[in-house]
């Protein structure tokens, strides 16, 4: 697979800030900002496929051998010769994105400094912030796949020309020899559109010989336009659902985009709005001289109130059954070939499937056009719907935290607080995507096959399922009890521990429920894949940290820095159920996989560092050694709907600073010096209960992903006037 990508990122920033004494007591802080944002980018695969015979060993981390094929004719020159691979498939995205935000805060300050009363605090603030993303969804295409039949005269990537033709007795038109009427004629792939070159094999021994193979050319890839104009469907002969019809050409499930400067459909329009109002008092307490507890002390304690207004446009895009519309008949529906969600090109008419013969294949459902039901073909050829949300939320968020001088060098702090997290913006976005997902035609066990008492094929299951966003969702909220007790026991030395709990409420995980969609008429069961808000989960645990500069070595400027950190992590234990509510806002859903987690993303149970440090006159270095434990990286992946975590990582970093004069910093910095590589575990059991798996323990994770990013060296230079 050749992957190639251009993205264009402009963001401009314009502040204005305003500081005024009013009096010896009263102050005031005033702050006004304007962000905007652009972003245009176009992101394009390319999937080369052979017919090797693959020979994989999972003892340990999973070796991977290419073996010549079994049963299909192989042409000198093994994987480095283009005709041995043929075109597989070809996804591309594109985006032209755009944002802004208006924020405005006011800060007044007056001091007391009367006894446990310093001063008061009271403040405002107004934002506004739009995004209006104009995106298209990942658009993957199948060109010459195994499934795919009658194909093998453009299946060489080396095939420069037209495909074998007939003359049609009746009609007299040129007909491609050995096709199903998907393609009207091949065109032969244009010069140039691939090259071969080395691929190292140091890191997993594909068993390739002389280590060359084809890969897409990658100037192709990133000029867009001559993308569509020589691998686009129509440029090399196809139609009917064959080949890759790209965003902006208009064709296929690409026929309802808006215009061919735009390139989306109208659910993938998407207009975000989000408007916040804040208002806080706060309290300065503590100081001249005020004791609690007999103990000098200080801090503050204060609450603050926040609206926070969420308009978003967008809706429901649903992906047909074929490129073509439909035509109800009495026996069914009829099509021209049309095309599943996954590109996958099936014969929607009513047929029986052949033996090489000629004669009606025995024990084979026929064509899948003979068991769609007529709500089935309805609900897919409904167009897309628009919709619109309008949500409206309220918080309060109280704070205390106070510090306790015990001794000049031993200080306590507590803190108390309620606090808030927005979802990322781009999960509000109001677009779903659905799409139907049926049975292969030679998978004679697929439970989607409906079977009278003797066996026969009479229906078919036609699942919807999809993916999105959630303009309903909440803030993550925590409610927070931080204790700290730190040692200062010289100038450049301390030593401090930690103990904290966090009550986490709305926690925002992506997770798959079920939910009824309405189109054209008929409305259907779908599943769909989301972030949604759970109900709740807990962090506690202590941090450990040591610092120290080393006075009495024969060399001054060295030091360390250590430190270490527990986390019990009390998560969200997925289940699968239905909810929505009347507007279509997903919201307290919790819908997984069937397989079950008890953890938050992202967090460790342990993690570790010691930085060993060098400070002299102009000179710094740093060289840093990090760990961490496995950690959870998603609770449900994109492909089969499983938790995925990475597993134990550590990392050597180093640096080295050089200020030669003042203003001007020159510096060398080294990342993952070890070269060490990052492992990815599938969990395929429950993390309490029974497992359901015989002879397999509760939360047991496979290797599935090695990934070795290498070392990384940058050498820069800045200055400051």
């Amino acid at each position: 697979m050749t992957k190639g990508a251009t993205k264009t990122n402009v963001t401009q920033d314009l502040s204005l800030n305003l500081k005024w004494s009013i009096n010896e007591r009263m102050r005031a802080n005033f702050d006004v900002q304007y962000v905007e944002s652009t972003v245009r980018a176009w992101d394009v695969e390319t999937g080369f496929a052979s017919f090797a015979d693959i020979k994989v060993d999972l003892r340990d981390r999973a070796a991977v051998e290419w073996l010549a094929p079994t049963n299909v004719n192989f042409s000198e020159g093994n994987w480095s010769n283009p005709n041995n691979w043929r075109m597989h498939h070809i996804m591309d995205h594109f985006q032209d994105s755009e944002g802004d935000e208006f924020a405005a805060r006011a800060d007044f300050e007056y001091d007391f400094h009367i006894n446990h009363l310093e001063s008061i605090k009271i403040g405002f603030r107004y934002a506004d912030r739009d995004q209006q993303v104009r995106a298209s969804n990942y658009n993957w295409e199948s060109v010459a796949t195994s499934w795919s039949g009658n194909q093998a005269h453009y299946y060489n990537l080396d095939h420069h020309e037209p495909g074998p033709v007939e003359i049609d007795e009746e009609s007299g038109e040129e007909i491609p020899i050995g096709t199903n009427g998907n393609q009207k004629y091949f065109t032969g792939y244009p010069q140039g559109y691939y090259e071969v070159q080395e691929f190292g094999d140091d890191y997993f021994d594909l068993g390739i010989g002389n280590g060359q193979l084809p890969f897409a050319n990658m100037d192709l890839l990133k000029d867009r336009w001559a993308m569509i104009n020589s691998l686009g469907g129509p440029a090399l002969g196809f139609e009917g659902g064959v080949g890759w019809e790209p965003a902006c050409s208009g064709l296929g499930d690409r026929a309802d985009e808006l215009n061919s400067d735009l390139c989306v459909t109208p659910a993938e329009l998407v207009d975000v709005s989000e408007e916040t109002s804040a208002a806080y008092i706060q309290f300065n307490i503590g100081g001249n001289d005020s004791t609690l507890f007999g103990l000098p002390y200080s801090g503050n304690v204060g609450v603050r109130y926040v609206y926070t207004n969420v308009q978003s446009k967008g809706g429901w895009a649903i992906t047909s059954f074929a490129d073509e519309e439909w035509v109800s008949e009495t026996s069914g529906y009829e099509s021209q070939v049309g095309r599943d969600v996954d590109g996958i090109d099936r014969d929607l008419v009513c047929e029986d499937r052949l033996d090489p013969e000629g004669n009606p294949e025995s024990g084979v459902p026929k064509t899948l056009g003979c068991y769609i039901s007529d709500d089935d073909a309805r609900f897919f050829e409904g167009e897309d719907q628009v919709t619109e949300s309008d949500i409206n939320q309220y918080h309060i968020l109280p704070s205390l935290n106070l510090k306790l001088d015990f001794t000049d060098e031993l200080v306590g702090r507590l803190g108390l607080n309620r606090a808030m997290s927005r979802p990322d913006m781009g999960y509000l976005r109001n677009f779903y995507r659905l799409s139907p997902e049926v049975p292969y035609v030679t998978s004679e066990s697929d439970p989607a096959w409906i079977r009278d008492e003797s066996g026969e094929v009479v229906g078919v299951n036609v699942y919807a399922r999809g993916s999105g966003q959630n303009s309903g969702l909440k803030p993550i909220t925590a409610d927070q009890i931080d204790l700290t007790l730190e040692w200062y026991f010289d100038d450049d030395g301390s030593l401090t521990g930690a103990l904290f709990h966090k009550d986490l409420d709305n926690y925002i995980q992506h997770v798959r429920f079920d939910t009824e969609v309405e189109s054209n008429g008929v409305t259907k069961e779908a599943v769909i894949r989301a972030p949604v808000n759970g109900d709740g989960a807990e962090i506690q645990g202590f941090e450990l940290a040591f610092t120290d500069f080393f006075d009495s070595l024969p060399v001054d400027g060295f030091g360390i820095k250590a430190n270490y950190t527990y986390v019990d992590n009390q998560g969200l234990k997925t289940s699968y159920t239905s909810s929505s509510d009347s507007d279509g806002v997903f919201e307290n859903t919790l819908a997984a996989s069937n397989v079950e987690v008890d953890a938050l993303r992202g967090l460790s149970e342990h993690t570790a560092n010691f930085i060993a440090m060098y400070e002299v006159d102009s000179w710094s270095a740093r060289l840093a050694y990090n760990w961490r434990s496995e950690f959870l990286i998603t609770p449900i992946d994109s492909v089969i709907g499983r938790p995925m975590w990475q597993d134990d990582f550590s990392t050597l970093d180093g640096s080295v600073k050089f200020r030669p004069m003042d203003g001007l910093t020159i510096s060398l910095k080294a990342s993952n010096l070890l070269n060490e590589e990052v492992v990815l575990k599938q969990q395929v059991t429950n993390a309490t209960g029974e497992s359901g798996i015989v002879n397999v323990p509760n939360d047991t994770r496979l290797a599935g992903s090695w990934f070795q990013k290498g070392r990384r060296f940058t050498l820069s230079a800045s200055y400051k006037f």
